[in-house]
């Protein structure tokens, strides 16, 4: 870790430094101990860009990774799932993609750790409704009977980040008709739904769901501000826009209040958060970078949610694809209490529980 840290440049910031190695020592030898609040608890994205529901492309994912996600103190997993390609012409699933994602899961479950299946044909589905909703029902047919046999510790979620094309009027129709199709096999199983929009928080006011349903967790995904967790960035069109900074008290106190918003929507509609995704693109530097997500962590967890950093391998990585090495110190922002003097000091009057 602390060669990772002076290549990063922080050999000028001995306290820090020490401060940093200290709290990867508290990954290591109290992981066991720390635990989030909320259905699924703490969590990673994995599998979105690996090969192993492609025959003939390869997978470099270790089912090991999972027994070690789960020593250093992770609770779940959410599988990143692209079905739409094995959708047959006919409407059937593919059992072959069945199989394998029943791999993951069961390699999850016997690493004691609990999974999300996560839909996430979100570029699809922005592009065309119609194709998305036949290929979507066509998919929660074939899962929600296939996987049906599993306990609590596998939750469903509809739809990654549904939008573009698919406007809050037909997300609300479509989540209806899939919920309705899982809860035919599934009728207590935990179900994540998000809002219109990449699961941003300004489009949950436009979020349908039953009233009488109350197994449901709704998802919202956190990337701001996105000039900061996405600078340099090519696919954001931010590659040349980087060296932007975070941890000053206006940036905290943004946090805090974009998260007040989100438990004030949850406890008037008595709904369970799912921070499904967060994280910072690794062109930001280091020590802004550990202080955001070591930031975000705490602000959940203080309001009781689940949540999911983006993501295990490929862009905002965990590991090191290569080499299973851990990138440590993404690990200790993630997994510690919030260092006193890491970045900017609390914001004053402001606790991190509030509301």
């Amino acid at each position: 870790m602390l060669s990772i840290l002076q290549r990063q440049g922080w050999s000028r910031r001995p306290a820090l430094v020490l401060a940093l190695l200290l709290s990867a020592l508290i990954v290591v030898f109290d992981a066991a101990a720390a635990r989030a609040s909320g259905s699924f608890g703490r969590g990673v994205n994995i599998l979105s860009t690996d090969g192993m529901f492609r025959p003939g492309d390869g997978s470099s994912f270790s089912f090991a990774t999972l027994g070690r996600l789960r020593g250093l103190g992770f609770d779940h997993v959410r599988i990143n799932a692209l079905p739409f390609e094995w959708v047959e012409p006919d409407g059937r699933l593919q059992e072959r993609w069945i199989r394998t994602l029943r791999r993951v899961i069961d390699a999850a479950l016997g690493a004691d750790l609990k999974v999300v299946v996560d839909v996430h044909e979100f570029i699809a589905c922005q592009r065309e409704v119609k194709s998305c909703e036949a290929k979507l029902h066509a998919v929660w047919s074939a899962l929600a009977d296939s996987l049906s046999g599993y306990d609590d510790r596998v939750g469903f979620e509809i739809l990654n980040e549904p939008g573009g094309a698919v406007d809050a009027i037909a997300w609300n129709r479509i989540l209806a008709r899939e919920l309705a199709t899982i809860r035919k096999h599934n009728p207590n199983r935990k179900v994540i739904i998000g809002p219109v929009g990449g699961e941003l928080l300004p489009a949950l006011a436009r979020l349908k769901l039953p009233a009488g349903d109350r197994n449901i967790l709704v998802d919202v995904h956190y990337y701001e501000p996105f000039q900061f967790t996405h600078q340099g960035a090519p696919w954001a069109h931010l590659t040349n826009a980087v060296g932007v900074d975070w941890g000053a008290i206006d940036d905290i106190a943004r946090l805090r209040r974009d998260f007040a918003t989100i438990s004030i929507w949850s406890r008037a509609e008595t709904r369970e958060i799912y921070l499904g995704e967060f994280g910072v693109y690794e062109k930001a530097e280091a020590a802004p970078r550990f202080c955001y997500l070591n930031h975000v962590v705490r602000e959940a967890e203080a309001r009781g949610w689940s949540w999911s950093y983006w993501q295990l391998t490929s862009d905002f990585a965990l590991m090191d694809e290569r080499t299973g090495r851990w990138n440590d110190w993404i690990v200790a922002a993630l997994m510690t209490p919030e260092i006193p003097g890491l970045c900017a000091p609390p914001v004053p009057g402001v606790s991190v529980a509030t509301p």
